[in-house]
């Protein structure tokens, strides 16, 4: 179940994870508080204001109270408050461009990719309440006053004092439940609409679909989004009257508690909001599957509370001092009060550790915070595999760092380990390993279109070693490691690669190899001239390609390279190697022409070669020559290899499902020429059922149409071969011909357990 996926952790302790939390406090350089993080598209851009949305919400109320007092001392009063929340414009991405869009009541404006609004707005109606919800108050107050009776009393010093006093309890429920809401259920990105029915046990979804919603479909929940309130409070006041003189005071404390009994959230890291239920210091799910929720499970279990708590308490003191001056009567006020307020946060769903998945944080002292963290991230990724000869390969993974300019860590690959099957040393079981581990650098997210450019570094490094049943593992020999840079720089070379470096156990530089791409344009790939951020119909094409071959030394020994042309549509028309640069006898040159009319560009068929030329570049010699012919479905009809004037032809025939029927190859020196004509199954028109040459020698085939796979098949000997498969389609029992004619059961036979060990 889930809750084995959840570690507990005490922040108030030292032995924390390394890749969770850090007890050392990191101090930035000058250079790194000075220096420019890269942000979004600057506000204002050739004369245009990026504009936004102020959100508005508008809430109403209706009020009801009534009191009671049975006797003058007494009294009672209870109150009820019905409300509505409602939201009247939003800024929220509701196409699914990365770009926010202007929502307001029935209407919606999209932006576009240029960074600014389209001119008109679309009506939707259904947005009438982009979110929704109803509220309800419930509260009551009981209390007692002390009123002064009679006259006031004389005291022997001669003053008159009078005093009275007041003492009161109060309590308040309250929910709030969401009718309506914008929130991605089916993990599509786009922002779903979903509503609660006017019974309140019906929960309909109605679909994105970019620019508009689907019709609605139920779901198997019967509530959105609930939370529930709570507050406790007393307050007391006295005061004094003395003679001309009066004395003040009063004292209140407020307890209040609140929980989100119900709410959307992704719990288990799919992609999918699930739907979260707190119960009895209990956290439970609903698991969203995509087209439906799973009953409800236990999440996980806590011993304390769950529900948020704010303290509030006040006092306040004043006074009132009178006195007469040649008939005049002077009053001074004086009066203050103070206050503390404490809000208390026991339970939150929050992503503590900058991976992509919730935690489970808890806290029940000031001091002290306990995170439970989601242990998903792995879940469905390949972790070991094992070949039938007793080879493994395991593969491990970790969270990159993140920095300003990657803010969010990205889970990548962090080891793989090949071993190889048991070797033996006596009694001994010995096992080889080899291991491969993987670092990655500077990591680039480019917040103006909103992509990640990848890392610019990987380093692969390289070990051995070897490990038995007897003694330790042995150290790990490093071999040498592999160096790879990437752009990250422009988002139209993202992922392409600068460069690559091989170096040795001592690190020493063996290979280095250099990528250079250019932007040309896709009509006729010409280069581009300059190199501003505009987009255009043009693409990075690798341009050249050298390679340093240094083998431990100091300087390179040899420099080899490689060029390239293009043409239309990416198609290289001229390959040049010119191998070791310093030796112009080894270069060689491709010219290459490809073959296209308007049937085959209506149909993107763009990238059929038509001659293909090779030339010894230093002299200009013809090495070799081919040439293709094709039909207006961008079949190959022929192809012909030239050496001088003699020409080698091969020739394929059709039908009409797009199958070689027939081919015939070119003529010998004998002045023969061989052929085979070919014979698929009559059910589903793919599978060569007979091939027979121009001597009339056939095979033949037999295929079990629902896996694709042969089950008898015939050399042109007439000796057969049969093949048998389990339900799922894999293979279980070879027959070779000589078993068959001894009839026994198998030659191969192939056993799985139904229990296979997952790894």
């Amino acid at each position: 179940g889930l809750p084995s996926f959840f570690d507990d952790i005490d922040f108030s302790e030292l032995d924390v994870p390394n890749d969770s939390i850090s007890d050392e406090v990191e101090t930035l350089s000058p250079e790194e508080i000075t220096m420019e993080v890269p942000g979004p598209y600057p506000i204002n851009v050739d004369g245009k204001t990026i504009r936004a949305v102020n959100k508005v919400t508008k809430f109403n109320d209706l009020s009801a109270s009534a009191s009671i007092g049975p006797t003058r001392t007494s009294y009672a009063a209870v109150s009820a408050t019905f409300g509505t929340v409602r939201q009247i414009s939003e800024f929220m991405d509701m196409n699914g461009d990365g770009y926010p869009d202007a929502i307001g009541v029935k209407n919606i404006q999209y932006t576009t990719p240029f960074r600014d609004y389209e001119p008109y707005k679309r009506t939707m109606p259904l947005l009438e309440n982009i979110s929704f919800n109803k509220t309800l108050s419930l509260g009551g107050t009981v209390g007692s006053t002390f009123p002064h009776q009679g006259y006031p009393k004389t005291t022997k010093s001669g003053f008159k004092v009078r005093s009275e006093g007041d003492f009161g309890v109060n309590g308040i429920y309250g929910n709030s439940r969401v009718q309506t809401l914008l929130i991605d259920i089916n993990g599509d990105g786009l922002p779903d609409y979903v509503k609660l029915n006017k019974k309140e046990d019906d929960v309909k979804v109605l679909l994105n679909n970019g620019y508009g919603f689907e019709e609605p479909i139920s779901i198997d929940i019967d509530q959105i989004t609930r939370y529930e309130s709570f507050s406790d409070g007393a307050s007391s006041g006295t005061s004094f009257d003395i003679d001309e003189h009066s004395i003040g005071g009063g004292l209140s404390i407020t307890v209040s508690r609140d929980i989100s009994r119900m709410y959307m959230a992704d719990i288990n890291g799919d992609g999918l909001v699930d739907q979260i239920i707190t119960r009895d210091k209990k956290l439970y799910a609903c698991v969203n599957t995509g087209n439906s929720f799973l009953d409800e499970e236990l999440i996980i279990s806590l011993d304390n509370n769950i529900e948020n708590k704010t303290y509030n308490n006040s006092i306040n003191l004043a006074g009132t001092l009178g006195f007469s001056f040649f008939g005049i009567k002077a009053i001074g006020n004086l009066a203050g009060n103070g206050g503390t307020s404490v809000s208390a946060v026991r339970m939150q769903l929050m992503d503590i550790n900058n991976d992509g998945f919730l935690d489970f944080v808890t806290s029940d002292k000031e001091t002290e915070l306990r995170v439970h963290y989601l242990r998903l991230h792995e879940v469905n990724l390949l972790k070991r595999i094992e070949n039938p000869g007793g080879s493994t390969v395991e593969i491990g993974y970790a969270f990159s760092d993140c920095s300003q300019k990657a803010p969010q860590r990205a889970l990548a690959l962090r080891y793989t380990k090949l071993c190889d099957a048991n070797s033996y040393s006596g009694c001994t079981i010995i096992k080889d390993y080899l291991k491969s581990e993987f670092e990655y650098y500077n990591a680039y997210y480019d917040r103006e279109t909103r992509t990640s450019f990848g890392f610019d570094s990987v380093v692969t490094t390289m070990k051995n070693a070897k490990w038995s049943f007897r003694l330790q593992p042995q150290n790990f020999t490093f071999l040498g490691k592999k160096i790879e840079k990437f752009h990250t720089d422009d988002y139209r070379f993202k992922g392409l690669k600068k460069s690559e470096e091989l170096r040795d156990s001592s690190n020493n530089l063996l290979v280095k190899t250099d990528y250079t791409y250019k932007l040309k344009y896709i009509s006729n790939g010409q280069l581009v001239e300059g190199s501003g951020p505009w987009c255009g119909e043009v693409y990075p094409a690798l341009h050249q390609e050298d390679k340093y071959f240094y083998e431990g030394q100091a300087n390179y020994g040899i420099h080899t390279q490689k060029k390239y042309t293009h043409t239309s549509f990416g198609n290289i028309s001229v390959y040049e190697n010119i191998g070791n640069v310093a030796d112009s006898s080894d270069d060689i040159r491709a010219e290459i022409k490809y073959f296209t009319n308007d049937t085959l560009q209506q149909k993107n068929i763009l990238s059929l070669q038509d001659t293909l030329k090779v030339y010894a570049a230093y002299s200009n010699t013809l090495l070799q020559k081919r040439a293709a012919q094709y039909d207006n479905d961008g079949k190959l009809k022929s192809i012909s290899s030239y050496n001088g004037n003699n020409i080698s032809k091969t020739e394929f025939t059709y039908n009409n499902y797009g199958n070689i029927v027939f081919v015939k190859y070119p003529i010998d020196a004998n002045n023969q020429q061989r052929t085979l004509s070919i014979t698929y199954d009559d059910t589903v028109f793919t599978y060569p059922v007979q091939v027979m040459d121009q001597s009339n020698y056939k095979s033949q085939t037999k295929y079990n149409l629902k896996f694709g796979k042969p089950t008898e098949i015939t050399d042109i000997a007439g000796q057969k071969t049969q093949y048998f498969y389990a339900a799922d389609g894999r293979l279980e029992i070879v027959r070779a011909p000589n078993e068959i004619a001894a009839n026994k059961p198998y030659t191969i036979k192939i056993t799985r357990s139904c229990n296979l060990d997952s790894g």
